[in-house]
């Protein structure tokens, strides 16, 4: 329900048709891609006018398609309804002739339903049904309709309304091909919502209803891994057993093992997770599954005795796993894990009143983070993260100059990591944090304060921290006023 379609490359030949040379697809690629980053760090004016002149630019191209089709997605994410209904019929009206438009309508369609935007999404399956009569993807909004009034029930907490649609969608669509997938998804939005119960059930009905198909082969997988996360150790390892056997020629068995062994994992059953990473090995070497999972066993053991407080024997084994493995290209991902171990210990701890045991952990997990920042190659995704969650810890270790340092690594070095904007708006927070509340204010710090909540506006002005930046330099103007009038 939530498959990206992704860019559609034209062949040559078509490009020749359509009157767009290789080199001005390449430049309207290499815009969608900016139009992308702009919106992944929150900064949507921008990301909308480079959508709407790539739009502009390149008309009647596959490229101008999958511009209109992001800026209904910018509008749902910016919650601007109104602005993405208008988008979205100006992508009808744009290319009615367009072979992948039903295809990208019915993409918009599941994107809003599932960010729950079921009003939205209604009128969308509407509009493509008289768009589209007798169409596969009519056909499929028309299935979409009553699913989509499901999850809105389910999401209004509507329990018994949600049972009797959800009854009446089975009855109604009993041989609807999507039935499946429609099913799937609300068994996961009933997880989601917190009844696992109902989620379960769902997932039982269509193992048993429609066998070895996709759906069954996904629900079976969630069956397993829901098994797993509530110890029910006996279910996890019979629905195991029978995953495998009823989908040994599946393409993603092996993705679905692996997700198995990384949910024992996260279980804290690390004798089962080392057993499963060797069954990956023995059944598909070769794999980048398997090349993974000779990483993870000798990654189960040192987790196992970080649990027992056994630290000597953990920094041993750490020594030569990365000795061992100097060159796997994912060796940093995994002595991040391991860190985050003892970050997790760290946090329950500190939850459960234990100070001294917190602070013992934050600073393990900070000495294993600083090997992936001293040892690595810089250019590993895991080397900000190491800067971003030593921060985090560094704060609540109560050394904030340290945990601004590590902050504005990320600030300065990688502006597109993930949370930058978080990184930026804490750089504030801890300078804060510096101010003594019974003294007089420094005013350099003031200003640090300051120019790290300009900077979160100026650079990501609609991140989650934006309200707050904006709140403090309008509840402390009278300060800054005074301190900078005093520096003058």
């Amino acid at each position: 329900m939530r498959c990206r379609i992704p860019f559609i490359c034209l062949t040559l030949c078509s490009l020749l048709v359509l009157g767009m040379s290789t080199r001005a697809l390449a430049d309207a690629s290499a815009k969608l891609e900016q139009a992308e980053l702009l919106m992944n760090t929150w900064q949507y004016e921008q990301a909308e006018a480079m959508y709407r002149q790539i739009v502009a630019d390149y008309p009647d191209t596959d490229c101008a398609l999958e511009a209109q089709k992001e800026l209904v997605m910018l509008y749902l994410t910016w919650d601007k309804p109104t602005q993405g209904e208008a988008a979205f019929e100006e992508l009808v009206a744009g290319f009615p002739e367009h072979p992948l438009l039903p295809e990208v309508l019915y993409y918009i369609v599941e994107e809003y339903a599932w960010s729950g935007k079921h009003e939205e999404a209604t009128s969308f399956c509407q509009q493509i049904i008289q768009q589209y009569p007798g169409g596969p993807y009519a056909d499929k909004a028309q299935l979409g309709v009553p699913a989509i009034k499901v999850l809105s029930l389910i999401d209004s907490g509507e329990d018994a309304a949600a049972q009797s649609a959800l009854d009446s969608l089975i009855s109604d669509f009993a041989d609807h091909s999507g039935l499946p997938e429609v099913l799937y998804h609300i068994a996961r939005r009933y997880k989601q919502s917190g009844k696992c119960e109902i989620a379960e059930s769902l997932y039982k009905d269509i193992v048993a209803n429609y066998p070895r198909t996709d759906y069954a082969f996904q629900a079976e997988t969630r069956l397993v891994l829901w098994y797993i996360s509530v110890a029910r150790n006996d279910e996890a390892q019979a629905a195991i057993a029978s995953l495998v056997a009823d989908f040994s020629e599946h393409s993603e068995l092996v993705k679905a093992l692996y997700d198995i062994a990384k949910g024992y994992e996260q279980s804290a059953k690390y004798e089962e997770a080392e057993t499963m990473y060797k069954d990956i090995m023995r059944r598909y070497p070769g794999t980048k599954y398997a090349s993974r999972a000779l990483l993870d066993i000798e990654k189960c053991p040192i987790l196992l005795v970080i649990d027992e407080g056994d630290d000597v024997a953990a920094e041993a084994a750490i020594d030569a796993l990365i000795s061992h493995f100097s060159d796997h290209p994912d060796l940093p991902e995994v002595v991040f894990v391991i860190g985050e171990e003892y970050y997790n210990k760290a946090f329950e701890y500190e939850n459960e009143g234990f100070e001294p045991e917190a602070r013992d952990n934050f600073t393990k997990a900070i000495a294993v983070w600083e090997r992936i920042i001293e040892e690595f190659p810089v250019n590993t995704p895991y080397t900000p993260h190491s800067y971003y969650f030593s921060a985090v810890c560094y704060r609540r270790l109560a050394q904030y100059q340290k945990a601004i340092e590590y902050y504005q690594e990320i600030v300065d070095n990688w502006a597109n990591y993930q949370s930058a904007w978080s990184a930026q708006f804490l750089v504030a927070d801890n300078y804060e944090r510096l101010i003594d509340p019974d003294g007089v204010p420094d005013p350099q710090i003031v200003a640090q304060i300051k120019a790290a909540c300009e900077q979160v506006l100026h650079k990501y002005p609609h991140c989650p921290a934006a309200n707050a930046a904006r709140d403090w330099l309008e509840s402390n103007i009278d300060l800054i006023d005074l301190l900078e009038g005093g520096q003058k």
